[in-house]
Formats: C-alpha cells, sequence, structure tokens
C-alpha cells in the first residue's frame, strides 16, 4: 500500500536556485549603485562657470534620484527577504521602539526648526523694513547731495569762467600797465638826467653869481666904470629869471614824481593780484590734471568695462547694466554654490552612511547565505533519507504484496489440498500482521496529518507575519518620506532665507561705506577729529591757499581804505588821481564777491544742518 506523505516544509531546489538568481541580480545592482557612487565621487569639483554648476548639480540630482529609487527597491527586497528567513519578533520590537524614537526625535527637530524658520522670518521682516527705512533716507541724503553737488559745480562752472575772465582782463591790463610802466620809467630816468643836468647847471650859475659878485665888489673897490656895472646887472637879471624857470620847471617834476609814486603804488598792488591771479592759474592748471587723470581713469575704467562686457551675453548684458548689478550676481552666485557644496556634503555623508549600511547588509546577507548552505545541506540531507525512505517503502510494499500473495496461494492450496484444514496459528499471527499493519497506517496517518498542520501553520504565520511586517514597511516608509520632504522644503527655505541675509548684510555694509563717503563729503567745513585729522597736514595746499588769500584780502582792504581816506583828503588839492568808473567797477565786483561768500556760508551752514539732522535720526 501507498504511505501519503506530506509536503517538505523545508526549501525545495527550484527555491533555492530562484533564490541564489536573484542574489546574482542584488549584486549587479549593487555594483551598478558602486559605479554611480564611484561616478559621483571621482567627479571634478564644481566648476567656476554658474552653467556648469547647474548642469553639474541637475545631473548629481538625478544620480542621486535614480540611485536612491534603485537603492529604496534593494533595501524593501532585502528587508523582506530577511524577514522572510529570520522571523524575530524581537528584533521587530526593537525595530518598531526605534522606529517610534526617530519620529519622536524628527517631530520635535521638525518642531525646533518650523520655530527657528519662524523666528528668522520675523527677525527678517523687522530687518528688512529696518533696511527699507535706512534705504529711503539715504536716498533723501544721497538725492540731496547730488542737487547740493550739482549747485557746486555749476557755481565752481561760473567762477572759473569769471575767474577767466578776469585773468584775461587783467592780463591785458597788466600788459598795457607794463608799457605804460616801461614809458614811465624811461621817461623818469631821462628827467632825472634833465634834473641832474640842471642842478650842476644851478650850481655852476650859483658859483658864476658868486665870482660875479665877487667880481663886482672888487669892481668897485677898483673901477668905477658904470658900464661894467650894467652889463654886470644885465647877466644877473637873467641868470636869476633862468633859475626862476629851472626852480619852476622842478616843482612841476616834484609833482609828477609824486604822481608817478602814486601809480607805482597801484602797479604794485596790481603785481600782488597778478601773483595772486598766477597763483589761481596754478590751481585751474592743477584742476586740468586732475580732469585730464579722471579723464584717462574714465577711459580705463570704460576699457575694463569693455572687457568683463565682452565675456557675457546679450541677455546678460540686459540683466547687468552695472558692475554693482554683476557683483550682486556674483555674490549671488557664490552663496548659491556654498550652498551647492552643502548639499553636496549632506549627500556625501547620506551616502556614506548608505555604504555604511550596504556593508552591515552586505554581511548579514553572507550570514544569511551561510544559513541558506546550511539549510541546504540539511536539506539535502534529508531528501537523501527522504529517497531512501520511500525506497524502503516501495520495497516493503513489494515485499508486502509478495507475502500476500504468497499467502493467498497459500490459503488456496490449503483449502484445496486440506479441506479448510489449516493451522490455526498460521491464521493468528496473519490477523496479528494484519493488524499491526492496520496500526502501522493509522500512526502513519497521523504523522501525516500532523506534518500538514504543522505545514499549514508555518504558511498562515509567514503570511502573517509577511502582512504585518509589509503594512509597518509601507507605514514606515510613507511616514518617512512625508518626514524626508518637509525637512527637505525647510532645509530649502532655510536655505533661501540664509541668501537673502547674506545679500541683505553685504547691501547693508556696501550702503554703509557710502553713507560714511557722503558725510566726509559733506563734512569738508567742520572740525571732525575722526575725519579730518589728515587734512591739518603741514604744507597743505588748501590751508596755504585759504591764508594767502585771507592775508591778500586784509592787505587789500586795508590799502582801499588808506587809499580812499587819502583820495577824500586830497581832492581837492590835486583833483581826481583814480577815474571813477574803475573806482565803482572795482566796488561792484567786492560788492559780488560778498553775496556770493555770504551764499556759499548760508549754504554750508544748510549742509551741516541737514547732515546733523540725519545723524540723530
Amino acid at each position: 500500500m501507498n504511505i501519503p506523505f506530506g509536503k517538505n516544509p523545508f526549501l525545495n531546489l527550484d527555491e533555492f536556485n530562484t533564490v541564489s538568481s536573484k542574489d546574482i541580480q542584488e549584486t549587479v545592482q549593487l555594483r551598478r549603485l558602486s559605479d554611480v557612487r564611484s561616478i559621483i565621487r571621482g567627479s571634478s569639483p564644481l566648476s567656476n562657470s554658474p552653467n556648469q554648476l547647474k548642469i553639474q548639480y541637475q545631473t548629481l540630482k538625478y544620480d542621486y534620484s535614480n540611485a536612491k529609487n534603485k537603492w529604496d527597491v534593494e533595501k524593501i527586497n532585502m528587508e523582506k527577504r530577511i524577514y522572510e528567513i529570520e522571523q524575530k519578533n524581537d528584533e521587530k520590537d526593537k525595530r518598531i521602539h526605534e522606529l517610534e524614537k526617530d519620529k519622536r526625535f524628527l517631530y520635535e527637530k521638525h518642531k525646533a526648526e518650523s520655530d527657528e524658520i519662524s523666528k528668522l522670518k520675523d527677525e527678517f521682516s523687522i530687518q528688512k523694513q529696518e533696511f527699507e527705512r535706512k534705504i529711503r533716507d539715504l536716498q533723501k541724503i544721497n538725492n540731496y547731495d547730488k542737487e547740493n553737488i550739482a549747485d557746486k559745480k555749476s557755481e565752481e562752472k561760473s567762477i572759473i569762467n569769471l575767474l577767466q575772465r578776469k585773468i584775461e582782463t587783467l592780463e591785458l591790463k597788466n600788459t598795457g600797465l607794463e608799457k605804460v610802466v616801461d614809458g614811465l620809467k624811461d621817461e623818469l630816468r631821462s628827467k632825472n638826467t634833465l634834473i641832474n643836468q640842471k642842478h650842476q647847471s644851478l650850481l655852476e650859475a650859483n658859483e658864476l653869481i658868486d665870482a660875479l659878485q665877487k667880481k663886482n665888489n672888487t669892481l668897485e673897490i677898483e673901477t668905477s666904470d658904470l658900464k661894467d656895472i650894467k652889463i654886470l646887472n644885465r647877466e644877473l637879471s637873467e641868470q636869476l629869471s633862468y633859475i626862476k624857470s629851472l626852480e619852476k620847471k622842478n616843482l612841476q617834476q616834484a609833482q609828477e614824481l609824486k604822481q608817478h609814486r602814486e601809480t607805482h603804488k597801484s602797479i604794485q598792488i596790481l603785481q600782488e593780484e597778478k601773483t595772486n591771479l598766477e597763483f589761481q592759474l596754478k590751481l585751474m592748471d592743477d584742476l586740468r590734471q586732475r580732469l585730464g587723470e579722471s579723464e584717462i581713469e574714465c577711459t580705463i575704467l570704460k576699457r575694463e568695462k569693455a572687457a568683463w562686457v565682452a565675456y557675457l551675453n546679450d541677455d546678460d548684458q540686459r540683466d547687468f547694466d552695472s558692475p554693482k548689478a554683476l557683483s550682486v550676481a556674483l555674490a549671488q552666485q557664490r552663496i548659491e554654490n556654498a550652498a551647492l557644496t552643502e548639499k553636496y556634503n549632506i549627500l556625501e555623508t547620506e551616502l556614506k552612511a548608505k555604504d555604511i549600511l550596504h556593508v552591515s547588509t552586505c554581511s548579514k546577507l553572507m550570514e544569511l547565505t551561510n544559513k541558506i548552505s546550511e539549510l541546504e545541506e540539511k536539506l539535502n540531507f534529508t531528501l537523501n533519507s527522504k529517497i531512501r525512505l520511500e525506497r524502503q517503502k516501495t520495497l516493503s510494499q513489494k515485499e508486502v504484496e509478495l507475502l500476500q500473495e504468497q499467502l493467498r496461494s497459500y490459503i488456496s492450496e490449503e483449502m484445496t489440498f486440506m479441506n479448510n484444514n489449516y493451522d490455526a496459528q498460521k491464521i493468528k499471527r496473519i490477523q496479528n500482521l494484519e493488524i499491526i499493519l492496520e496500526d502501522y497506517k493509522i500512526e502513519n496517518m497521523k504523522i501525516s496529518n500532523e506534518l500538514q498542520e504543522l505545514k499549514d501553520q508555518i504558511a498562515s504565520k509567514s503570511t502573517e507575519v509577511l502582512k504585518r511586517e509589509r503594512e509597518e514597511i509601507s507605514d514606515r516608509h510613507e511616514r518617512e518620506g512625508d518626514l524626508l520632504r518637509r525637512n527637505k522644503t525647510l532645509s530649502e527655505e532655510l536655505s533661501i532665507v540664509n541668501k537673502n541675509y547674506i545679500l541683505l548684510q553685504k547691501e547693508l555694509e556696501s550702503l554703509q561705506q557710502q553713507l560714511s563717503y557722503i558725510e566726509l563729503t559733506s563734512k569738508n567745513n567742520k572740525c571732525y577729529p575722526q575725519t579730518t585729522r589728515i587734512l591739518e597736514l603741514r604744507n597743505n595746499p588748501t590751508s596755504i591757499f585759504q591764508n594767502l588769500r585771507q592775508s591778500t584780502l586784509d592787505q587789500l582792504k586795508k590799502e582801499n581804505s588808506a587809499l580812499l581816506k587819502q583820495i577824500e583828503k586830497n581832492s581837492d588839492e590835486f583833483g581826481e588821481l583814480v577815474p571813477i568808473e574803475s573806482l565803482k567797477t572795482i566796488k561792484i565786483e567786492n560788492q559780488k564777491l560778498e553775496d556770493t561768500i555770504i551764499d556759499k556760508d548760508k549754504r554750508i551752514q544748510r549742509l551741516k544742518e541737514a547732515t546733523k539732522y540725519f545723524k540723530f535720526k
């Protein structure tokens, strides 16, 4: 009889072959992942150009997503196999506790990060309002300074034009006066020679008069000739008339000398004005040199602009109108590069952690393969024993059939030959053997039933465990995915906030530099120790020019007042020594200069008040 046997609960050879093929596929996929990781690690560092950085970032992101998907798939498969093979409830409980701890940790971390982000957003809004207010104030100050600078430039241009005109007129006057002075000097020299000659002739005439008087006395004493006396008297009268005419000429020449001395004083004043104008011309030359240097700098800047514009496209030129925009874009690109490097480092750390996990899973897989090999050996042993038992079973069944046939033949022979008189002991033995065989069949059925029940229980338990594990793994992966997505969004928002914060810090530094420069330019006439200490040096050209101008103005005022007093006193005696029109023009010019000085003082005072107001504000 055929003895029913249940299926073996151990693995079959076909199942083992499928497992080995799956392990081969896993090893191939893991090698591909290691190749992708080696490509990512072996890739060159981030280049300087933003386009290459974007391309590398996209490629890395794509490779990372593919590797992550493959890794997740392989991880799920490996976890399934590990759970199917190990079936250890203690480890599952530990993992569940660890996941709950991680969940709590991630929830607390997410909550802390959300609180930090809300705080950063509030601080960012407050700082943004403050920066906008400061920017508005600085724009107002800048506009006010631009208007003042434009007014100063227009005033400087008008003053330069007036000074140029004055210089031209004074140069013309100077050339005319130099010619007049040269003519007067020649006349003075000629008149001095004439005066010296006349003095000599007067001395000679006086000597002659003395000699004639002596002769007259001697003649009066010696002779009493009337004719000689008349001749002498006539000569004396001629000499006296000649002397009187010489005295008149001498008086006229003395008056001319006084006039020439006064004109010489005015010439000295004009020479001083000429020195001042020459000094102003030197300043104009310095201004021209500065203007030339500024033009050279402008050309250099234009060349530099053309050089860095050549590296830009048309779209970039539209975006970058000024070097400030380019520097801002470069700063943004640097911040983005820093963020990308941080992300790259994070990805490297994650990949390293996954490598560690991979190594641990590989070690577990090796352990599992060792266990599978042991189980395979056991399976082979059991299969061999099963085959041996089946052979024994078939042999025993054949023997039983042969024995039954022999018994039947024996019974039939006894029935025929002994007329139903066969031995009772034999019948009892046969009955006992049949009873033993029935008992063996019952026990075999019980064992087969028990094996089937055990198999069903193991299959039901394994299916339930697998279902529960799959549900737990799916729930855990969903939670981890949600937490990772939230963490990614929060990290992106935080990186954007950090970028904006860094850009605002740089803008604030640039605005502070501009404000300090504007304060330095607006505090020209006020003595601040932090700003004007360097300007008070020895041999400072501005202070020298200011002192010289003030000294010349004071000297000219004194001379002008003295000349006016002298003219008012001696106007009746000598008449008009200076033309009235020139005096009137000088007074009008003096009044204009005083008005311009008053306007400048007012503007300087207003600038000081404005700077004080914005400073206290």
